[in-house]
């Protein structure tokens, strides 16, 4: 029997603590020494997939309203708030195409496999 299990706990750490533990986990050689973050390494991926599959700002907002949606309905969710897609079109950009609504909030978490 093998056990495997991890744990993440930032909401202890307020929003600087918790962006500096975030930004110590990126890569410093590659990474951090050329300013890429977390969301705007994710951006560009996005980006790179839209330039070849294709695919809009207004498809992550259906996303986005989806995982809302969800929330809504699961009493463990972070964020129960239902949104619009207008909304989520007008939210704040965190790193283009992405924007606050697309993005994840500072959570707690843990896994365990058996």
């Amino acid at each position: 029997v093998v056990v495997a299990g991890g744990m993440e706990r930032m909401t202890n750490m307020g929003t600087a603590g918790a962006t500096k533990g975030l930004a110590g986990a990126a890569d410093d050689l590659y990474e951090v020494r050329s300013g890429v973050t977390f969301p705007g390494a994710y951006a560009l991926m996005a980006r790179a997939y839209f330039d070849e599959y294709g695919g809009t700002h207004e498809d992550l907002a259906h996303i986005a309203v989806k995982n809302h949606d969800n929330a809504l309905v699961n009493d463990h969710a972070h964020l129960q708030q239902e949104i619009t897609v207008e909304e989520a079109l007008g939210a704040p950009e965190i790193a283009s195409p992405f924007t606050l609504y697309d993005s994840c909030p500072i959570s707690d978490g843990a896994s365990a496999l058996v």
